[in-house]
């Protein structure tokens, strides 16, 4: 780094440094975050979400860079009195990862914190959650092969280009001087087409066109990009290659004005969910683009005034017959219809037992929940799938996010949870009231995104009379069955499975896989008779996998078990079996690797972009051993 960065670096971080010392009232509770830019905009929630804290206990700063948050945590790290305040930095990898982090210092596992906004996993969930394309369409297939052939156009056209700027970089770790300017270097400017069916190159990118757009940058050998070239190409590109260009693609994509036929513009999207708007808006400013964003506004405002006055008019239009009781049509959004059952009686009262409850269902509901807390009021819910709380067994009916979900909902609203045990509690009752009116619902439709927005559901909407004691059934009713209940006092996240479900449905068509302790491995182990395998799978255990899985269901490895090392984004199939080759897979989510390789034979695998290596019991242990070791070393 030349001297006027490495100044502006440190100014920067002075600065910082300065604010988080004259925070002192907050540094026995809040939560101090540093951050290289505005990625606290990414990295926010999920902070939330883990450490559960609310967003008003945690502190962000943007410093400036990496080399900012790195001298922000040295300065902070000099000064005794602040060894207790609780601390967090992050970090991009970049092109040079750092090792031997502190645990205090989160790094991305790719190249920058933009390269996770561009994975298949987040444009699978761009297009389910907010471009309203699911899984089950027809059109979804379609949209995930194009953004993906699409992708793969776009990295071998731009893999010189960044083989080109690691070599700069090198260069200038080598001489302490930083020469390559990157801010203003468009990567689209240079493609004619950039869209989900079409890539169209306008600008051929080789070393004499970057050498011309950057006259001031060093001259590299072409045997010396040539290498990175390789070594580039070999690896998960969507996530090696710079953050800011995949980032710049996905965004040509999102708002081409030549949209395909199942794709929905960001401003078309607004138009189907205006109650969006904040979390739309939100992704859209990481896409800066500043006219996009008033658009979005401007959509929002006139459809969510559009889509509360029908629902307003749905709601007016219930046909309530015999005992105030009526069918609900399927037309009625089912959580956005409780919401305005509670603002029209000021709910102080919202009580329901369901067989499941989602992280996607409670995001739905939680402007319910906000009523009845700005009320003082008071809310109970029953969940059936937690039936195995405080049991050894294994509980496979609600996921860890779905855990977290209902932790944090626990801590920041006045929320008590129970489980019925004796059975699987599969019900579903809503209820919502103040001291003389109350709403009851009953039918199919659980607490999920699923069903309150998706499947065809059954629902009975009951109008009570609090003061009418032949009307109190209902409540009768849930009292009892909440007195056989058990009261969830704490839910450890740990205990269930790292999966993110959106509903029953996710479930039941889940494989039923196996855990397995690092013990269970090693006693298995000590039955082998051949010392190779002996010491292959001994040296998967050396590097401490964070799970281990057994009977994964994936025909062409039968018999197999997996580790999984997700601080290395490392997925490994192995066998106890002699003779069997291991594979090794690079995974951000372990379902989605799994139900890839599901359908693909031995040797597809190692056509499939996230296969790593293949090895086999080479009889030498110090080769096998510096095998495995190198691909930790690939962080």
């Amino acid at each position: 780094m030349d001297v006027q960065k490495t100044r502006e670096a440190r100014n920067k971080s002075v600065v910082v440094f300065t604010k988080f010392c004259q925070s002192k009232e907050l540094h026995t509770r809040a939560l101090f975050c540093f951050y290289e830019g505005e990625d606290a905009k990414y990295y926010g929630n999920r902070v939330e979400q883990i450490t559960r804290r609310s967003c008003d206990n945690i502190v962000s700063y943007n410093c400036g860079g990496k080399a900012g948050v790195l001298k922000v945590k040295e300065l902070i790290k000099k000064k005794k009195q602040y060894d207790h305040v609780k601390t967090a930095y992050f970090i991009d990898s970049d092109f040079f990862p750092q090792k031997n982090l502190e645990k205090n210092v989160y790094q991305t596992t790719g190249y920058s914190v933009e390269n996770y906004y561009t994975s298949s996993t987040a444009f699978t969930r761009i297009l389910n959650y907010a471009f309203g394309v699911n899984c089950n369409c027809s059109d979804y297939q379609r949209c995930m092969e194009d953004y993906k052939k699409s992708m793969d156009v776009f990295h071998r056209q731009v893999l010189f280009l960044n083989a080109w700027i690691k070599a700069q970089r090198v260069n200038e770790l080598k001489t302490g001087k930083r020469k390559l300017e990157l801010t203003n270097f468009k990567i689209s400017k240079y493609f004619e087409t950039l869209a989900i069916d079409k890539v169209g190159v306008k600008q051929e990118i080789d070393k004499k066109f970057l050498e011309k757009c950057f006259p001031d940058s060093c001259i590299i050998e072409d045997t010396e990009i040539e290498k990175y070239v390789s070594e580039l190409g070999q690896t998960n590109m969507q996530q090696t290659l710079r953050g800011k260009y995949e980032l710049e693609f996905l965004k040509k994509i999102i708002i081409a004005e030549q949209e395909t036929e199942c794709f929905h513009t960001a401003v078309r999207l607004i138009g189907f969910f205006p109650e969006r708007e904040k979390a739309i808006i939100e992704y859209i400013k990481i896409l800066d683009d500043s006219r996009l964003v008033e658009v979005i506004h401007e959509k929002a405002q006139k459809a969510l005034a559009n889509k509360n006055k029908i629902v307003d008019e749905s709601i007016e239009g219930i046909p309530f017959v015999g005992k105030k009781c009526s069918v609900l049509s399927n037309n009625i959004v089912l959580n956005e219809l409780l919401i305005k059952l509670g603002e029209q009686i000021k709910a102080t009262q919202f009580f329901a037992a369901v067989g499941f409850s989602f992280s996607s269902g409670l995001r739905l509901v939680k402007p319910l929940m906000d009523q009845v807390r700005s009320n003082n009021g008071k809310i109970e819910l029953v969940v059936g799938a937690l039936q195995t709380y405080g049991s050894s067994r294994k509980n496979t009916k609600i996921d860890r996010n779905s855990v977290i979900a209902l932790n944090n909902f626990r801590n920041e609203y006045p929320l008590t949870l129970y489980t019925y045990q004796n059975s699987f509690y599969h019900g579903k009752f809503y209820y919502i009231a103040n001291d003389n009116k109350a709403f009851v619902i009953i039918g199919s439709s659980n607490i999920s995104k699923t069903a309150y927005l998706n499947n065809y559901e059954l629902d009975l909407l009951f109008e009570i009379d609090c003061n009418n004691p032949e009307e109190q059934d209902f409540i009768n009713w849930f009292e009892k069955f909440k007195s056989e209940c058990v009261k969830i006092e704490e839910l450890n996240a740990e205990e269930y499975d790292a999966l993110d479900w959106d509903s029953e449905l996710d479930i039941y068509e889940d494989r039923t896989i196996d855990r397995m302790s690092q013990d269970e491995v090693r006693n298995k182990i000590s039955e082998l008779t051949d010392e190779d395998t002996k010491f292959r799978l001994n040296a998967w255990l050396e590097h401490d996998p964070a799970e281990i899985f057994s009977n994964i269901g994936v025909p062409s490895l039968q018999e197999y078990i997996v580790f999984l090392y997700p601080g290395f984004g490392l997925a490994v199939f192995e066998s106890f079996v002699p003779g069997n080759a291991y594979y090794a897979f690079r995974y951000t989510e372990f379902e989605k690797l799994l139900n890839r390789v599901s359908s693909l034979t031995k040797t597809q695998m190692l056509m499939n972009s996230a296969f790593l290596n293949r090895g086999y019991h080479l009889q030498d242990n110090v080769k096998t051993k510096e095998k495995i070791n190198l691909l930790f070393a690939q962080k």
